[in-house]
């Protein structure tokens, strides 16, 4: 019997009695007579103990091992992850100080702990350091990102050729004086059109100092081959072909808020400073319409009476191209990261002569001459000086623009991306912006130009009368109809094809 079980499957217990001892009244175990055996089955009992014992540590294990997976979830999506998402954002600024940012919506919405807390005051800190530096403290913030040492903001400045643009609101100190509080909120509106339509074509606004705008569109770092350095007079201008020759492997690498990086080639580049400005123009005018951004403005009743109910925004911008230093511009106390330039005060100088030639735009002849010809085809010279502090001749050329631009025109024009590089911009469709502005007048006033430049100032009375005919109200064309009356139309005999500017 007890072969078919395992000791552990059965109990085997011996009673043993003894006998009642014949020559007693009691029983004693001197006395064997008889053994009692039982067998008793606990190989059921068993198994059912084995399995609940399995089931137990079956449970065990789940309840731990869900316990790890919860405790561990948590730790890494309110820790680890965070921590990581912090790390990869200051490795992207090092690397990339003008990245994107952009957090797309509802990610982390509701979050309310001490990292997510924290992670978002990281991305804003590093969202205003972009905003507060711009593409001219990029260096500076990459410099600082990636060092494990103390805090240096006083870098060394580097060489780069860009394009500048200087903008300026006229009539701002009156118009301060009657908005007082409102006018943050007078400025950040033009503001918006300026920066968007820079952001939007490649460049990137610099500084804001009350009614000004520099703008930037930085095209490489150092001197760009083939192009002349201002300083030397005697420099030459390469054609076209020889330019594009220097720089057939050169791109511009621009990267827009929220978009891919875009190629460009340089004179892309170029062309696309001025269409920004164009746009800016064209939407200043409809801001300054009925149902125009700036309208509430206009009903400001110290507005009102000052200006007699004509009050509108109108701004001068100049553009120019050239070399500049860029990098931090202050102490420890206070940087601005901006450029140094003759170049800079260039832009700002043509700028301020557009009320001299009554024109809102001046561009210089070195930007002209890096546009491509189509872009080229929209511009006209109208005079050739030297200014304060220079003795080199500087064409002036402008782009006209309709005085009353109710098309919709430039809307048209925006950037066309294959590829991930910029296809050539659509200059057919930014002629009607220049639909007052006939073929035969600008002929006429060119041949004008030219006469003058060449000295014949009779024979270019004699055009500029023409074009005035055509159109009174040329400011360039009155201009120089003056600088010829100043002169009975005589050209000076030291004469060498270019007058002097002496007006800032």
């Amino acid at each position: 019997m007890q072969d078919k079980y395992r000791a552990s499957d059965a109990r085997v217990p011996e009673l043993t009695l003894g006998c009642l001892d014949p020559d007693s009244e009691f029983y004693t175990d001197s006395y064997v007579c008889g053994t009692s055996v039982v067998f008793y089955n606990l190989s059921g009992a068993n198994r059912l103990s084995s399995v609940m014992a399995l089931v137990k540590t079956l449970v065990i294990v789940f309840m731990l091992s869900v316990s790890v997976i919860v405790f561990s979830k948590g730790a890494e999506t309110l820790v680890i992850e965070p921590i990581e998402r912090m790390i990869n954002l200051v490795t992207k600024l090092a690397e990339n100080p003008l990245a994107s940012l952009y957090k797309e919506p509802g990610e982390d919405d509701g979050e309310q702990n001490e990292t997510s807390l924290l992670e978002n005051t990281l991305g804003k800190i590093s969202s205003l350091l972009q905003v507060g530096f711009g593409i001219a403290g990029a260096q500076i913030i990459s410099s600082n990102m990636s060092s494990g040492g103390d805090l240096d903001v006083m870098i060394p400045g580097k060489k780069i050729t860009a394009v500048f643009g200087f903008g300026i609101m006229e009539e701002f100190t009156n118009t301060c004086s009657c908005l007082e509080e409102e006018m943050c909120t007078y400025i950040n509106t033009i503001a918006k059109i300026i920066h968007d339509n820079s952001i939007h074509w490649h460049g990137a606004p610099n500084k804001n100092i009350g009614s000004a705008f520099l703008l930037v569109w930085k095209i490489c770092d150092g001197m760009m081959p083939g192009m002349r350095d201002l300083r030397d007079a005697e420099g030459k201008d390469l054609t076209d072909d020889e330019k594009r020759e220097l720089r057939k492997d050169m791109f511009v690498m621009s990267k827009g808020k929220g978009t891919e990086d875009r190629r460009l080639v340089p004179h892309e580049m170029v062309d696309s400073a001025l269409v920004s400005v164009l746009k800016m123009r064209v939407e200043l005018h409809e801001a300054n319409g009925l149902n125009g951004t700036l309208a509430e403005f206009k009903k400001n009743q110290k507005l009102v009476d000052y200006y007699e109910g004509k009050f509108e925004v109108h701004m001068g911008f100049g553009l120019h191209i050239g070399w500049a230093i860029e990098g931090a511009i202050g102490s420890t106390y206070k940087i601005d990261a901006s450029y140094l330039s003759p170049n800079v005060n260039m832009a700002a100088r043509l700028e301020a002569a557009t009320h001299q030639f009554g024109c809102p735009m001046l561009v210089s002849g070195p930007f002209v001459n890096e546009m491509s010809p189509p872009a080229r085809a929209l511009c006209r010279k109208i005079d050739v000086v030297t200014v304060k502090g220079s003795q080199v001749p500087l064409e002036l050329w402008t782009c006209d623009i309709n005085n009353k631009s109710d098309d919709d025109c430039l809307k048209c024009v925006v950037p066309v991306i294959e590829n991930g590089q910029q296809q050539p911009i659509n200059f057919d469709l930014v002629k009607g912006v220049q639909k007052d502005f006939s073929r035969e007048f600008k002929e006429v006033f060119e041949r004008g130009v030219k006469q003058y430049v060449d000295g014949d100032w009779k024979a270019a009375k004699e055009f500029i009368d023409k074009a005035l005919t055509i159109y009174g109200e040329d400011g360039p064309a009155n201009s120089l109809m003056r600088v010829l009356q100043k002169q009975n139309f005589e050209a000076p005999k030291t004469w060498s094809g270019f007058r002097e500017l002496t007006s800032k």
